[in-house]
C-alpha cells in the first residue's frame, strides 16, 4: 500500500498547523494499494523520535473497506465520517 497526503510533500516536516503547536487538525491522507478482500482499515501515526519514546498521536479505525481517503480535519469529525479513534498518548481521541 502507499500512503500520501496533499497537506505536505512526502520527507518533509509536517506543518505546523497540524500538530498541537497549530490547528491541531489531521492531514489530509490517501491511500492506495489495498489488499484485496480488505474489510476495514486502521491508521496509525506514530512519533519514533519523540524525546520520551514512541509518541503515539493518532489512530482511526473500522475506516470503511472502500474509503480511499480521509479529508484534511477528518479527525474532528470522525462520527459523521463513520470511523472511531482510539485515545492518543495526549489522553484524549483524534
Amino acid at each position: 500500500m502507499q500512503l500520501s497526503s496533499s497537506s505536505f510533500a512526502n520527507g518533509t516536516t509536517i506543518p505546523r498547523r497540524f500538530t498541537c503547536d497549530g490547528e491541531d487538525r489531521s492531514p489530509a491522507l490517501g491511500w492506495t494499494g489495498a489488499p484485496a478482500g480488505t474489510r476495514s482499515f486502521v491508521l496509525l501515526c506514530d512519533d519514533p523520535d519523540a524525546p520520551a519514546g514512541i509518541w503515539h498521536h493518532w489512530a482511526a479505525y473500522d475506516i470503511a473497506a472502500d474509503c480511499a481517503e480521509l479529508a484534511e480535519g477528518a479527525a474532528q469529525h470522525a462520527g459523521k465520517q463513520g470511523f472511531k479513534q482510539a485515545t492518543n498518548d495526549f489522553r484524549r481521541p483524534g
